[in-house]
């Protein structure tokens, strides 16, 4: 009975309000240019094993091979969608043909919290939810996903990568430090009643939101 109320009033309590706090980090400039030896690129992380490689989708395909790797949710699933009609794209991971890793990328957006976004230039991407499957991690994927998606953004000429991070995930801002991305600012959002109150600072902007 006790457990039973606790979740009523956990989830009374994310309907009344609820809070995101994020703070974004940018991949610095030397890393979306070819770096010099010994510069720290060469020293993020463990090496990707070769036969790991990366591909871009950006249809309904790729809906089947995320929940191969991690299996979504209704919501979830919906909301990748509603992503892939606005042209976002994901990047899958392959080990042997097998997907081990995908990561999704937006442009001309970036989701401050969840479900609100905020227009920026056309050139600039926004990188968000990155997974790598149980049997696969440890293994420099992330560093791998990141030089391929360097590479790409490269050939379209975009030259900006943002992430978002919640402030208390410091096995990602370690990891994307170590993958040469600094903070450049932050998105607070609290969520009162259904509606959100972000402050947004960061090189793009310097507002607050109401949403």
């Amino acid at each position: 009975m006790k457990t039973r109320l606790r979740q009523s009033l956990a989830r009374l309590k994310s309907r009344v309000i609820s809070r995101d706090l994020q703070d974004i980090y940018l991949l610095n400039d030397r890393f979306m240019s070819d770096h010099l030896p010994g510069s720290p690129a060469t020293q993020v992380s463990k090496p990707v094993q070769a036969h790991v490689n990366f591909q871009i989708h950006d249809n309904a395909d790729v809906l089947e091979l995320i929940d191969q790797i991690n299996p979504m949710d209704e919501q979830a699933r919906a909301f990748a969608s509603n992503r892939l009609s606005k042209g976002d794209q994901a990047v899958i991971g392959y080990d042997h043909g097998l997907p081990v890793f995908y990561g999704w990328l937006m442009f001309g957006e970036i989701e401050m919290t969840y479900g609100v976004f905020m227009q920026v230039p056309t050139d600039i991407a926004f990188g968000y939810n990155l997974f790598t499957a149980s049997s696969h991690r440890r293994r420099g994927l992330m560093s791998g996903f990141y030089k391929f998606v360097r590479n790409d953004l490269k050939s379209r000429n975009i030259h900006t990568l943002y992430v978002g991070i919640a402030t208390r995930n410091h096995a990602s801002i370690k990891a994307h430090l170590k993958n040469g991305f600094e903070k450049n600012g932050y998105f607070y959002t609290i969520k009162l009643l259904g509606t959100s109150f972000t402050l947004a600072r960061f090189e793009h902007a310097k507002r607050f939101y109401v949403n």
